[in-house]
Formats: C-alpha cells, structure tokens, sequence
C-alpha cells in the first residue's frame, strides 16, 4: 500500500515539475503571487526542528554515463540525530487531494499559493501521516510526530512524519 502511495505522490511530483516554472520551485509560490503576513520568523519557535536544519544536507550527483545522472543524500550529524525520534515541525499544510481534513499531506515552509506547483523544494517540504485527520488550514500548524529521514525515496521527497497530531501554537 505504502508503494503505491509513494508512486502517487512521486507521479503528482513529476506532474507539478512539468507544468510549474523553475522560480516556483525556488521561491516556493508562483511568479508574482504575493503570500500575505508570510514573515520566515514565524517559523521559528523554541523546542520545533527548524527548516534550516532540514535544508542541511549535502547532494552528490554521480554521473553514471552519456545522459545517466544517480544522486544520494548525505545527512547532517544534527538531521541523523533526529532520525526515528519525537520531533516537532511548524509548516502550512499542503494537500494532496481535495478534501476538508487530511490524514496524509505535505507540511511545507511556504503557505500553498499554487494548486498546480509544489511549495518548494525537498528539503522545504515533509510527507505526513497523521494520527487522526487535520482540518486543512492556511494558517500555520505545529505538528509533533515521529520524524524519518527518506533514503532513495521513489518519490524524491527526504522526510516524513509518522503518527503526527497536531498541537498547539505557543
């Protein structure tokens, strides 16, 4: 079940790749669009894994022949260390279907201002399962779960959440 989930979201990535423009892979949001009372610093909270550290990993690409790039991940000390254990994260919820609450989502660094591009790059975004089904939400949610670090994940994304609730905004 957990393979065709992965396939799902991996197909709903590369669809998203196709048709949204490199920027909104960059900045998270489509050129032009404005995403109102976003300030980063509202992501930082005591005792919440930040987004930095989740941008902290190293990619190495290896060429294996004429047109055949393989890349791999090379976590942190500090993103090894969180691997497997209780962690919080502080992100907008992007779903993956068209529904009022959602049980599997991504948590994002960027609110959705896009229902066609991601909000943005892997290491901006974690794959949750959730307890019990969260009311989508523009605002920002803090969600408390068990925290993996993906290693040649098919769907390209590097972190999930497993068993996460949802609770409350210091």
């Amino acid at each position: 079940m957990l393979k065709v989930r992965s396939a799902a979201v991996g197909a709903l990535l590369l669809i998203f790749g196709l048709f949204c423009p490199a920027e909104a892979f960059v900045l998270g949001q489509t050129p032009g669009t404005v995403v109102r009372d976003h300030d980063p610093k509202l992501l930082e909270r005591a005792g919440v894994v930040s987004w930095d550290t989740l941008r902290e990993l190293d990619i190495v690409y290896e060429t294996k022949g004429p047109g055949m790039t393989d890349f791999r991940t090379n976590f942190t000390s500090r993103l090894l260390e969180l691997d497997g254990k209780s962690a919080k994260l502080i992100g907008f919820i992007y779903p993956l279907e068209a529904a009022e609450k959602h049980q599997r989502f991504l948590l994002s660094a960027y609110p959705p201002s896009c229902p066609f591009c991601l909000p943005g790059n892997a290491t901006e975004m974690v794959e949750v399962f959730a307890r019990a089904p969260i009311a989508f939400t523009y605002d920002l949610l803090v969600l408390e779960g068990r925290f993996e670090l993906l290693r040649d994940d098919p769907t390209g994304l590097l972190y999930r959440l497993h068993d996460a609730r949802a609770i409350p905004l210091d």
